[in-house]
């Protein structure tokens, strides 16, 4: 069973202020005891206490062990705004790609242009148009 009490190989973490290199982001690599072996966003890899960094994947955990029910990380009853949340698979390599235009500032914010994208395939009638007939009027999607 989940307990979510300790650091898992893959937890993301920051150090904690007052520790050397505070605020560094990072992944664990290997957990001896209460020694973390972490792969800094730096490429550098270094030795912490658990105690020292901030793990935000056990505080993950350790929420959805207390509050299963929760939606997307806001309590039940709480709306900030007129969204949804939808879990989409692409393609690794398109993604990567997409990610690197992302980073290069290429894309725009990524709701905004998910949401221009989705406008474009309903617009005209108001019901959604085929992947045929989008790139029959626009020549390709890409």
């Amino acid at each position: 069973m989940l307990d979510g009490s300790t650091a898992r190989v893959g937890d993301k973490i920051r150090v904690k202020s007052g520790k050397d290199g505070a605020g560094i982001r990072g992944v664990v690599q290997a957990v001896e005891a209460k020694r973390l072996t972490i792969e800094l966003d730096t490429g550098k890899t270094v030795e912490y206490n658990s105690p020292d960094v901030c793990n935000y994947s056990l505080a993950a955990r350790k929420a959805w062990i207390k509050m299963p029910g929760r939606r997307v990380g806001r309590p039940k009853g709480s709306r900030q705004c007129d969204r949804i949340s939808v879990t989409l698979r692409f393609d690794k390599a398109l993604w990567h790609r997409f990610l690197l235009l992302e980073k290069d500032g290429k894309t725009g914010p990524r709701v905004e242009l998910f949401n221009r994208m989705l406008a474009q395939i309903v617009s005209g009638s108001g019901r959604p148009r085929t992947i045929a007939s989008v790139k029959s009027q626009e020549g390709s999607i890409g």
